[in-house]
């Protein structure tokens, strides 16, 4: 909306003046002269982030909601959101499932027959095939009824399924991605290590190749890995 708008562009402007005044203190301490905000603009680009990262807030690249979605992809959309609107409505009891700190076997079941498991899955493998546009405007909307369920469907696509669908064979996305998209199968990426965060560039973890050139030998420490209890793929 267009006062939800104007709450979050205040709140933009307030944390860009916490920032600038947080360089002009350092660099008086160096000696160095601040440059002041209107020196360092430059020149616009397409991305908000990189706007926002020069000192130039661009908020009609946000509001209203960037419309890049051809007709038949809205249609396509729309006739997914509105049974995943009365899911939410009808069959998933957040509060139950907090208050319980688990999904029960209804929800999940219903969730699978929905699709939502499968909705960045391309379609010729079982899934809805959603552009990162359209699947960004389904989050929108799961999140904002249950977060907790939203990530949980967002973490087996996100990155359980992900990497199968960018770099797997084309042996292993036969294999895996109908199941994961529809099969109730949960998909899992061990990510998150102790030096490196989340960067996946970076991880440390190694699988070597055995001497005998029947099996691979992995070594490497993880901190935690969404969905790791109940995945069935890594």
């Amino acid at each position: 909306t267009t006062d939800s708008g104007g709450r979050f562009e205040h709140f933009i402007f307030l944390v860009l003046e916490v920032m600038f005044k947080l360089v002009g203190l350092i660099a008086s301490r160096r000696g160095q002269q601040l440059v002041r905000y209107e020196a360092i603009r430059c020149a616009s680009s397409q991305s908000f982030m990189m706007n926002l990262f020069s000192g130039q807030l661009q908020t009609t690249q946000l509001f209203p909601y960037p419309d890049v979605l051809s007709e038949d992809q809205r249609e396509y959309l729309q006739a997914f959101i509105d049974p995943v609107n009365r899911f939410f409505t009808d069959v998933n009891d957040s509060k139950r499932n907090d208050e319980a700190s688990h999904v029960d076997e209804r929800t999940m079941d219903a969730m699978w027959e929905l699709g939502v498991m499968g909705y960045g899955t391309p379609v010729e493998y079982g899934g809805l095939g959603l552009t990162n546009v359209q699947a960004a405007r389904l989050n929108d909307i799961t999140g904002g009824f249950d977060l907790a369920l939203s990530i949980h469907a967002g973490a087996h696509q996100s990155i359980g399924t992900k990497g199968i669908i960018l770099y797997g064979s084309a042996e292993q996305k036969e294999k895996y991605l109908p199941q994961l998209a529809t099969g109730k199968v949960f998909g899992a990426f061990a990510l998150t290590e102790p030096s490196v965060g989340s960067d996946a560039a970076s991880v440390k973890s190694r699988a070597v190749l055995s001497p005998c050139g029947k099996y691979y030998i992995l070594n490497g420490t993880k901190i935690w890995c969404s969905g790791g209890g109940i995945a069935d793929i890594f």
